[in-house]
């Protein structure tokens, strides 16, 4: 599990909280860092608030230190009504005084606890309640105002104070789902502005993911994952957080098969994806040492798929330093997840398209069969040609969908996962047609990896199903399946097929 990078602000140490004999809590260790927007999430009665709320001490820990700027306030010795100035908290019931303004409401606390003087509490507490967009409900009472407005005015009370971190439990958790939408725009404005520290518990999965700079996921009290909101979909550390997270399982596919002998498709290739900034698109040409470095990360062969005849899940396991990636099968399986639903809902005829993946169903509304088609890989704003097809999928990958130049070459994100490059093989795209779109998907990166000849050695060894190649030397190339159901657009390339 990565800690957080950057300055240390909150240092969770073996964290441990009893009730008598119920472990709530059970040795949580994570870095809060200056700046960070740190949701917590987990199931219900996972120990998400109990954690919130041992940050501040409103519930003593039973084990662990927490380390707040550099002192353990967990110590005997600590201050606690001076540490609890630097700490705000917001409440989901907002606990606002109903016998005062709202005005008073948030200028009160500087007053009691910093000795501020009443006309200067009052108009820092003015300037918070305008920037909360509640700069005309000074005079009001609680009683007076929504839920949504209560809220704001609980969070301009936690901050009048200037607090280092504000605790926020479930605040949105009561309110309707469009003033909670409108209430995660204002946290998240309010917190870039203000650049305070936010750990925020939250039952909403979608809330956190949009807000959080880290995700803190618990279950039964034990810390499952802590990292980027990304990093925690994309890389799971468990079969638990990849469940958790979406609704419904977004992490699992059903998959089938085995890794062939010549590895053309392989889907470990993500840590090389990452070096060269396909990724999060910080594009570079990375070190000969670099690739080397990271080949060994690269193996389908490590990857073990375990399951049981009476398990829902398998588990995949894998060497630590190896990562899954599925972008070469993930539009082809959710184009069949598509399909499969709009057959559920009676749909006889349609078209699923996702970006350079179309799968059709049925025929055209009116019986005649579908035009798919094929984009020009040296032109990407004219089409090559088209197929004329009923039910099946039509898929294609090529070097000109993502790709850097530098210094005069280009580098396209497919990779030979034996190398460590930019496949070159004098293709510039694969176009897959069979029925299952998630084969397509696997196939048409395979057949551009494999090259050519290779391509169409696999398509004649194997079959199952058609294919289109389209050379760097103005060839195209189709298995026989396709005679008579491609129609090229135009003259700019010499259109064979083989058998």
């Amino acid at each position: 599990m990565s800690p957080a990078k950057g300055e240390k602000l909150i240092e969770v140490k073996g964290l441990e909280k009893h009730f008598k004999h119920v472990e709530v809590l059970r040795g949580i260790n994570i870095d809060i860092c200056k700046g960070d927007v740190v949701a917590v999430i987990g199931p219900s009665g996972s120990g998400k608030s109990t954690f919130l709320r041992c940050l501040n001490l409103l519930e003593e820990p039973t084990g662990g230190q927490i380390v707040f700027e550099g002192v353990d306030i967990t110590s005997k010795e600590t201050k606690i009504d001076q540490m609890r100035q630097k700490i705000g908290m917001v409440f989901q019931q907002f606990n606002l005084f109903t016998n005062m303004t709202v005005l008073d409401n948030v200028s009160a606390g500087p007053v009691l606890v910093k000795g501020m003087k009443k006309d200067e509490a009052r108009k820092l507490a003015q300037s918070l309640l305008e920037r909360v967009g509640l700069g005309d409900r000074g005079g009001a009472y609680p009683i007076q105002l929504s839920g949504g407005q209560q809220q704001r005015v609980a969070i301009a009370r936690a901050l009048v104070c200037h607090p280092r971190v504000l605790l926020l439990d479930e605040p949105l958790g009561a309110l309707d789902l469009k003033l909670r939408k409108e209430m995660q725009i204002e946290l998240k404005r309010i917190q870039q502005s203000t650049g305070i520290t936010f750990v925020y518990v939250t039952h909403d999965q979608m809330e956190a993911m949009t807000l959080a700079t880290q995700i803190c996921l618990i279950n039964n009290g034990v810390l499952q994952q802590y990292e980027a909101p990304l990093e925690v979909y994309h890389h799971p550390a468990n079969l638990f957080v990849a469940d958790f997270v979406g609704n419904p399982s977004i992490n699992f596919v059903e998959a089938k098969g085995a890794q062939g002998a010549d590895g053309a498709l392989d889907l470990t290739t993500y840590p090389l994806s990452k070096l060269w900034g396909f990724i999060d698109q910080n594009y570079r040409v990375p070190l000969d040492a670099e690739i080397e470095r990271l080949l060994p990360c690269v193996d389908m062969s490590k990857v073990q798929l375990s399951s049981t005849d009476d398990s829902a899940n398998s588990l995949v396991t894998m060497p630590a330093d190896m990562s899954l990636s599925f972008g070469a099968v993930a539009k082809g399986c959710a184009s069949d997840y598509a399909i499969q639903a709009m057959r559920a809902a009676g749909v006889t005829s349609g078209v699923v398209s996702l970006g350079g993946n179309v799968q059709t169903l049925g025929k055209k509304p009116d019986g005649s069969d579908w035009n798919i088609a094929i984009q020009d890989p040296n032109d990407t704003g004219s089409y090559l040609g088209y197929l004329t097809v009923g039910e099946t999928a039509v898929i294609t990958s090529g070097s000109y969908q993502r790709y850097f130049t530098e210094g005069g070459q280009k580098y396209h994100h497919i990779l030979s996962p034996k190398t460590g490059l930019p496949v070159n093989n004098g293709l510039l795209s694969v176009t897959i047609v069979c029925e299952d779109g998630t084969m397509a998907d696997c196939l048409s990166t395979a057949m551009f990896v494999l090259g050519p000849q290779a391509a169409l050695n696999y398509w004649r060894t194997y079959g199952g199903f058609e294919m289109v190649l389209v050379k760097s030397d103005g060839h195209v190339i189709l298995t026989n399946g396709l005679y008579g159901k491609f129609t090229p657009n135009g003259d700019n390339y010499v259109v064979q097929y083989e058998s």
